[in-house]
């Protein structure tokens, strides 16, 4: 098969198979909440770093992230300061990970966003 047939085979199984209703359960599907890209990259990384353990407690896990952070992470990290987010948070815990843990990987975020 030739390169450029290839490449039509699998942009057409990416047409084919990239569908919202073949993201469940993949904590991704947070994703598709957000229409403004910043958004999005905010729930990837907060869904990516929550994802270890089972598949049902990740999806809680990040969906309690995501709804504190409201319509848009990106302004809310935008807002909030770093004591606002370990008191946000206090109570969080998934597997291993703590509030703190969370707060501060957050706070991380906000800092590379502003530089």
């Amino acid at each position: 098969m030739k390169l450029k047939q290839q490449k039509i085979m699998l942009e057409n199984l990416y047409e084919e198979n990239n569908r919202r209703k073949y993201v469940h359960p993949d904590p991704l599907e947070f994703l598709y909440n957000y229409s403004e890209i910043r958004d999005r990259e905010i729930a990837g990384l907060v869904a990516s770093s929550l994802s270890y353990g089972a598949v049902s407690q990740i999806l809680r896990s990040v969906k309690i992230v995501l709804d504190q952070m409201g319509e848009s992470p990106f302004y809310f990290l935008k807002s909030i300061s770093q004591k606002e987010l370990i008191e946000l948070f206090s109570g969080f815990k998934h597997r291993f990970a703590t509030g703190k843990n969370l707060a501060i990987f957050l706070y991380g975020l906000k800092k590379t966003i502003e530089q």
